[in-house]
C-alpha cells in the first residue's frame, strides 16, 4: 500500500502529533508499506534547509511556509500539490484538522478518487475571547470545507469524536484510533530517585508556570527534560525572581534515554492547559509511575484511577497532589501498577492493526 501524510510539522519536532505520525509510519513501513510524509521546513523559529530525507525508510518531503501565522495557517504553494501529485497513492491520510494543506490534499485525494481519510483533532483552546472569536470562525470555515471533500475521520479519544458529532459528522463514520507506545517503553531501567519530572515542550500552554510554583515546599528536585518552544528564558526568570529552588532543565530527551530518565522519577507530573490525547502520560504509566496531571482536553477520557487529576492553573492543589504522591509509596505503587495494565494495551503492534482496517475500510 501506497500511503502519504500530510502534517504541519514533522521531526525533529517533537509534538505528540508528529511522534505519532512517525511512529505509525516507521511501523507500517517495516510491514512493507510505502509511506510519504509531507510537511513544512519548519523547525520552532528557525527553518530546516533540506528539501528532502529519508528517514528510516520514510520518505519526507519538506516545503517552505509561503506565510504562516500559528500552527494551522500555513501554506506551501503550489509545489506542494504537484509533488502529491507525481505517485499513485492508495491512501492520503492528513493529520491535524484545519491545516490549510491537509484541506488542499483532501481536496486532490476526493477529486482523484483516491481514499482518503483524516486523522486527528488538535483544537488548542485560545488565551483570550477576542482569539477564541477568530478561532471560531476559522474553525467553521475549514470545517465546512473538509466536509465537502471527506466524511472519514479518525479520532484518539471521545473527546475528539464527540468535537465532530456535534459539527455534524455521523458517529459511524469516525474511528477511534488511539496512538500507541514502544516495546522499549515497558523496559526496566534505572533505580528510582527522588524528583518530581516533566518530559515535554518547555511551552506556555504545558502548565509549567503552575509546576515550577507548586514546588515550593514540596522538598524534591524538579527535572524539566524537552526542547525549548520559545518559553525557556521567561520560565528561567520566574524561577530566579520568586527563589524557586531545585529545578534542572536537561535539553530533550528521546527513546531508551527517555524512557530511562521517567523510570528514575518518584513522580511524573504533566499540568497542561490541554492534550489531545497526552502521549508522555502512556509512556510514564509503562514504567509503572505514579501520575500528577490536569482535568483538559482528552485526558479525562482515557485517564482514571492510575494519576491524581486537578484543575489546570489551581498551584495549591497541584502541590498537594505531589506532596500525597511522594509521602506515601504504597500509594505510588498501587498507582503505577494501573497504568502499567493500562498501557499494555496501547502497544504498537495493536494500534497498526487498527490502523490498516481503517485504511482497507475507506
Amino acid at each position: 500500500m501506497k500511503i502519504a501524510y500530510v502534517i504541519p510539522t514533522f521531526l525533529p519536532n517533537m509534538g505528540g502529533a508528529e511522534v505519532i505520525a512517525y511512529e505509525t509510519a516507521k511501523r507500517l513501513v517495516e510491514r512493507g508499506h510505502e509511506v510519504d510524509v509531507y510537511t513544512s521546513k519548519s523547525y520552532f523559529s528557525k527553518e530546516l534547509g533540506a528539501g528532502f530525507e529519508e528517514m528510516d525508510g520514510i520518505t519526507v518531503f519538506r516545503f517552505s511556509n509561503v506565510f504562516e501565522y500559528g500552527y494551522f495557517i500555513r501554506y506551501w504553494g503550489r509545489g506542494f500539490l504537484r509533488k502529491l501529485k507525481e505517485k499513485e497513492y492508495d491512501v492520503i491520510a492528513p493529520y491535524s484538522f484545519g491545516h490549510i494543506n491537509s484541506i488542499l490534499a483532501l481536496r486532490y485525494a476526493h477529486r482523484a478518487g483516491i481514499k482518503h481519510v483524516m486523522h486527528s483533532i488538535i483544537d488548542l483552546p485560545p488565551r483570550s475571547f477576542f482569539a477564541g472569536c477568530a478561532k471560531d470562525i476559522y474553525n467553521w470555515v475549514s470545517f465546512k470545507v473538509t466536509f465537502k471533500c471527506n466524511r472519514r475521520f479518525t479520532t484518539f479519544t471521545d473527546f475528539e469524536k464527540e468535537w465532530l458529532v456535534r459539527r455534524g459528522v455521523v458517529g459511524d463514520d469516525v474511528d477511534l484510533l488511539a496512538p500507541g507506545i514502544s516495546d522499549i517503553a515497558f523496559d526496566k531501567y534505572s533505580k528510582e530517585e527522588d524528583f518530581v519530572l516533566y518530559v515535554g515542550r518547555i511551552h506556555r500552554t504545558k502548565g509549567l508556570l503552575s509546576l515550577v510554583r507548586a514546588m515550593k515546599g514540596v522538598g524534591a528536585k524538579l527535572v524539566i527534560a524537552g526542547p525549548d518552544a520559545g518559553f525557556r528564558s521567561e520560565l528561567e526568570r520566574v524561577i530566579a525572581r520568586e527563589g524557586i529552588s531545585g529545578v534542572e532543565f536537561v535539553g530533550p530527551v528521546f527513546g531508551k534515554e527517555k524512557y530511562d530518565l521517567i523510570s528514575r522519577c518518584r513522580v511524573f507530573c504533566l499540568p497542561t492547559s490541554f492534550e489531545a490525547f497526552g502521549i508522555v502520560l502512556l509512556e510514564a504509566m509503562a514504567q509503572g509511575k505514579a501520575i500528577v496531571t490536569t482535568r483538559v482536553g482528552a485526558i479525562p477520557y482515557w485517564v482514571g484511577e492510575e494519576a491524581k487529576v486537578v484543575e489546570y492553573g489551581d498551584v495549591a492543589a497541584l502541590r498537594g497532589a505531589l506532596l500525597g504522591l511522594l509521602s506515601d509509596g504504597k500509594l505510588r505503587e498501587r498507582m503505577g501498577r494501573l497504568g502499567r495494565k493500562k498501557a499494555i494495551g496501547y502497544r504498537w503492534d495493536k494500534i497498526i492493526d487498527r490502523t490498516l482496517e481503517v485504511y482497507d475500510s475507506l
